[in-house]
C-alpha cells in the first residue's frame, strides 16, 4: 500500500511521466512498477498520456492522473465576498463561482435570502451578520457541485480571513467581519453539506496555490503579500507552509507600525492593516473630504467614496489620492522590509489587487523595501504579481484537500 501511494504521489508530481522515470525517482523495483500502474489503472486513477518524444531508442508510455476520478471544493470569504472552485485531481478548475456581500453586515436582505436560517440561528445564535455569511457559503458550495456526483466530492477546504484553529475546524476571530468569532465553521459546513471540511487561513492559502502553481523549479521561499480589507503575508520556508504554533504566522497586518495610528479591529492601535489597507485608504480619502480638500471624488454622481473610484481618480493625477495612495505603500514597504528580513525569501509575490492601483504603487513599496531591508536579504531576491488574481485563496483551499487525499 504504501508503495502504490508513492507511485501515485510521484505521478502527481511529474505528470506525464513514463515508468522508467518512476523507476529512477523512486527506487521501486520494474516488475512491482507495472504491476502497481496495472492496479491503478484498473482503479481508474491512471490514464495513459501518450508516447514520450525520444530521438532513438523505443518511446515509453506515459502516465497521469485522472482528474475526473474526485474532485475537490475550496471557498475563499470575507467581508465583501466569497469566491469558490471545484477543481478536479489534478487542480484544474472545472467551475467557479463569485457572491458579493456588499451590504454585509448592516442590512438584513443577505440573511432573508440564505438558505437553512432556522438551524443557522440555533448553532450560531442571533448574529444576522454570521448566518448571512454562512448561509452563502452553503449556497456557494451546492452550487458548485449540482454536476458532480457527491460520492466523487472529497470535501471542502475554506480560505478563511482571520486566524483558524484547523485542526479543530473553528473561525477563531477576523478583525474584518464584527462579532465573527469562535465560530465552529468545520462543523456547521460539514453536517449541512454532508462532506469534510478543512480551515486554512487565506494567506496560508494563497502562498500554498502559488507555491503549486507552476512555479520555477527550486525556489523554496516565498512571501505572498495579501492585500484587500486586510493585510497578511503567507509563507514558503524551506518548501514548507509555515503555519506556526497557534496557526497565526503571518499575522503581517498586525504588526505595530505606528505610534499614532488608527484603531485597529483586532483591538490594537498603529497596525499596518488600520493605516495601510484598503479600507484604510477609504477611510482616510473621506476623511479628508469631508475636512474640506479637493478631489476628483468629490464629484461622482451619487457622493460614494470607495476603492474603485479612488484609484480612478490617481490615475488621473488626483492629488489627494495620489498622496494617500503613496503613504499606504510607504508604510506597505517597512512592513514587508520587516518580513523579508526575519524570512529570507526567495521570492515576494504581490496580491494582484496591489497592482490595479497602478504601477507606482508597487515600484514604491520596492523603492521602500531596497531602502530598510538588508541589502545581502534583496540582492537577488525577484518580485513577482500573482498571475492566479482570485483564484489563488480558494485553489490553495482545495489544495489543501487534495493533498490530504494522496496522503492517505
Amino acid at each position: 500500500m504504501e508503495k502504490k501511494k508513492i507511485i501515485l504521489n510521484t505521478i502527481r508530481e511529474n505528470q506525464p511521466t513514463s515508468r522508467t522515470k518512476l523507476k529512477e525517482i523512486t527506487n521501486i523495483r520494474p516488475g512491482t512498477i507495472s504491476a502497481l500502474v496495472k492496479n491503478l489503472k484498473k482503479e481508474n486513477f491512471l490514464l495513459e498520456a501518450g508516447k514520450e518524444k525520444s530521438l532513438r531508442g523505443r518511446k515509453q508510455s506515459l502516465l497521469r492522473i485522472n482528474g475526473e476520478k474526485y474532485y475537490a471544493l475550496g471557498l475563499e470569504f470575507d467581508a465583501e465576498r466569497i469566491i469558490g472552485l471545484l477543481v478536479d485531481l489534478n487542480s484544474t478548475v472545472i467551475a467557479s463561482a463569485h457572491q458579493g456581500l456588499e451590504t454585509f453586515p448592516t442590512k438584513n436582505n443577505l440573511w432573508e435570502a440564505s438558505p437553512d436560517a432556522d438551524t443557522l440561528k440555533t448553532e450560531i445564535g442571533e448574529d444576522k451578520g454570521r448566518e448571512a455569511i454562512i448561509g452563502k457559503i452553503i449556497s456557494t458550495a451546492e452550487s458548485l457541485c449540482q454536476e458532480v456526483p457527491s460520492e466523487k466530492i472529497l470535501g471542502l477546504g475554506i480560505a478563511d480571513p482571520g486566524v483558524v484553529n484547523s485542526k479543530e475546524g473553528v473561525s477563531l476571530f477576523s478583525s474584518l467581519i464584527p462579532n465573527w468569532e469562535n465560530i465552529p465553521l468545520g462543523r456547521i459546513l460539514s453536517e449541512r453539506l454532508k462532506i469534510p471540511v478543512k480551515l486554512i487561513g487565506a494567506s496560508k492559502a494563497k502562498v500554498l496555490a502559488e507555491f503549486n502553481s507552476g512555479l520555477e523549479k527550486g525556489i523554496k521561499g516565498i512571501l505572498f503579500i495579501e492585500f484587500g480589507p486586510g493585510i497578511a503575508c503567507g509563507v514558503i520556508s524551506d518548501g514548507v507552509l509555515l503555519r506556526g504554533a497557534n496557526e497565526m504566522a503571518g499575522e503581517l497586518g498586525h504588526t505595530h507600525i505606528s505610534d499614532d495610528g488608527a484603531i485597529c479591529g483586532c483591538g490594537s492601535y498603529g497596525c499596518l492593516e488600520a493605516i495601510a489597507s484598503m479600507s484604510a485608504i477609504v477611510k482616510k480619502a473621506k476623511k479628508s473630504i469631508k475636512a474640506g480638500s479637493e478631489s476628483l471624488i468629490k464629484y461622482s454622481e451619487d457622493g460614494e467614496i470607495n476603492a474603485d473610484r479612488i484609484f480612478e481618480a490617481a490615475s488621473k493625477g488626483d492629488k489627494l489620492c495620489l498622496n494617500i495612495l503613496n503613504e499606504s505603500a510607504r508604510y506597505l514597504g517597512l512592513g514587508v522590509a520587516n518580513s523579508i528580513n526575519l524570512f529570507n525569501p526567495e521570492m515576494v509575490i504581490f496580491d494582484q489587487r496591489m497592482a490595479l492601483l497602478g504601477e507606482f504603487f508597487i515600484e514604491e513599496i520596492k523603492r521602500v523595501i531596497k531602502r530598510q531591508a538588508l541589502r545581502f536579504a534583496t540582492e537577488n531576491l525577484r518580485f513577482v504579481v500573482s498571475s492566479l488574481g482570485e483564484k489563488a485563496g480558494p485553489l490553495g483551499a482545495a489544495t489543501i484537500i487534495l493533498d490530504e487525499f494522496f496522503k492517505r
